[in-house]
């Protein structure tokens, strides 16, 4: 028995030794130092239940200051130091848009105006071609009847039969819409049987009609002298008026 307990005594020493010369060379290399040595009490000193316990607590503490972190700064106001840029840049964008809408409505009409413009130009260049037409109708016309022999003998007729037979003839033409005939017939009559016709519609009050007939007597004279003018400035153009009548009784308007 005294053997076992010699031997449970040398074995402690020895162990004792061995801690003793382990923690003399921790200290000697840098590994141990009284820090090192308070922590490792204290890990010893509590229990492990109750060292979990904190850790958790601990966990949930953190947990809940990193939402509420995060919350601030979620609903936090805009720094006031960029309130004045946020308000320039603002700014610039509506000034952008108030710009970008100008040039669409100046854009807009200037597209208007070409396009009035050019109706308007269109319009009166269909106008200036329905003027041409007419012109080239009526001199057609005015050649036809030059050449009708029962027009000349119309006219013939009205210059010698008295002036109240005449008249009366003119006003129906005039009535039957015969317009230009009157005024073909007027034009190619002397002067002064002219006058004395239309010197009738007045005496009737009528000064309209022969004011209309004078007017018309005039475009006719410039028509004519402008087709003239036209053919004697193109040399090519051998025959100027084109003959489209025909003998034959043609009266009519």
């Amino acid at each position: 028995m005294r053997t076992l307990w010699n031997a449970v005594a040398f074995l402690a020493v020895v162990n004792l030794l061995a801690l003793a010369f382990a923690g003399a060379w921790l200290y000697r290399t840098g590994r141990l130092d009284r820090d090192r040595i308070d922590a490792v009490r204290e890990i010893f000193r509590r229990p492990v239940a109750e060292v979990e316990a904190d850790r958790v607590t601990a966990e949930k503490a953190a947990a809940a200051a990193d939402e509420a972190a995060e919350q601030d700064v979620a609903w936090s106001p805009v720094p006031v130091t960029n309130l004045d840029a946020a308000d320039a840049m603002e700014r610039f964008r509506d000034l952008g848009r108030v710009a970008n809408d100008r040039l669409e409505q100046d854009a807009e009409a200037i597209v208007a105006r070409i396009e009035d413009t050019f109706r308007r130009r269109e319009a009166e260049l269909a106008a200036l071609r329905a003027g041409i037409e007419a012109d080239r109708a009526r001199l057609d016309e005015i050649t036809a009847r030059a050449s009708d022999a029962d027009f000349q003998q119309t006219v013939t007729d009205l210059g010698e039969m008295k002036l109240d037979t005449a008249f009366a003839i003119v006003r129906v033409w005039l009535e039957d819409g015969r317009r230009t005939l009157v005024v073909d017939v007027l034009h190619a009559i002397d002067a002064d049987r002219r006058n004395a016709l239309l010197g009738e519609f007045v005496d009737l009050g009528r000064d309209e009609v022969a004011a209309d007939l004078q007017l018309a007597l005039r475009e006719r004279a410039a028509l004519e002298a402008a087709s003239t003018e036209s053919s004697n400035a193109d040399p090519a153009n051998t025959d100027p008026q084109p003959r489209s009548g025909t003998t034959g009784g043609r009266l009519d308007a």
